[in-house]
């Protein structure tokens, strides 16, 4: 993508803020990081996304999601609705590559650099990957997410996400 029209993306997903905080609100308890129990990674960012969202999240177990997790959905609601539409708009569009509303928050806050987050994201995949091997495939598809990320940090450097 080129700047322009990410440009243009963020404009037209700035002007649907409600519509995205409801996306956002509806997967964050099928988070993939709450489904990573045997993630270092995962854990640390969890505990982070907790610290800066005010909430208490846990890893769910198996399938099943904790309704503990459920009672912290207002609590993201209320974050993502008190942020500026352009963060809203971020926050979207990294979570779509990384399956994540967590981690894009974090990523948004600074709190997490995005090969933190890539790791965390696709953990499965990577430990995978390290045990059977890996096709040229997914290494040109992972390329690609941790590619688009990169524009869509440099763009929001360009602006504040304050």
């Amino acid at each position: 993508m080129k700047n322009s029209s990410l440009a243009d993306i963020f404009t037209k997903l700035e002007k649907q803020k409600s519509e995205l905080v409801k996306r956002l609100v509806s997967f964050v308890v099928t988070d993939t990081i709450l489904f990573l129990e045997e993630s270092l990674e995962a854990k640390k960012s969890l505990q982070q996304a907790n610290e800066l969202l005010k909430t208490n999240f846990v890893m769910n177990k198996g399938l099943e999601v904790s309704k503990k997790n459920i009672s912290q959905v207002p609590a993201v609601e209320d974050y993502l609705k008190k942020s500026l539409a352009k963060k809203v708009a971020y926050i979207y569009l990294a979570a779509t590559e990384i399956r994540s509303v967590l981690l894009a928050i974090l990523l948004a806050e600074g709190k997490t650099g995005k090969e933190e987050a890539f790791d965390c994201a696709f953990f499965e995949e990577l430990t995978e990957q390290k045990k059977w091997g890996t096709m040229p495939e997914s290494l040109q598809r992972q390329q690609a997410i941790k590619n688009r990320l990169d524009e869509l940090n440099r763009f929001m450097n360009e602006g504040s996400l304050s």
